[in-house]
């Protein structure tokens, strides 16, 4: 198993076990986890960009922001559903207050 493979099944391993240990538990978190349900555990920058209807550079320029949860493999930049989840949710929480 190439170091990609090992990292993206502990992460989805780790996200499954946030998932079912019930670690979520905002009203938002879950309200973003059902939107991004169609959406692989581990969304490239094509898939955030896709979420907000834009095109992958969009995503790519929300990844380089320092507060996005992103995951380097390589040159490759990654974020799992949940953490972008909870940035949704953060993001919402910092346009109310």
């Amino acid at each position: 198993m190439d170091i990609t493979h090992f990292f993206i099944s502990r992460n989805l391993n780790y996200c499954s076990n946030l998932m079912e240990g019930g670690f979520l538990m905002g009203a938002q978190q879950e309200y973003y986890l059902n939107l991004l349900v169609d959406y692989p555990e581990l969304m490239k920058a094509e898939d955030v960009g896709k979420f907000f209807d834009k095109k992958r550079r969009f995503g790519y320029e929300l990844m380089k922001q320092t507060d996005f949860p992103t995951t380097e493999i390589g040159r490759l930049k990654y974020v799992t559903k949940i953490n972008f989840a909870n940035w949704l949710a953060n993001q919402a929480n910092s346009k109310i207050s």
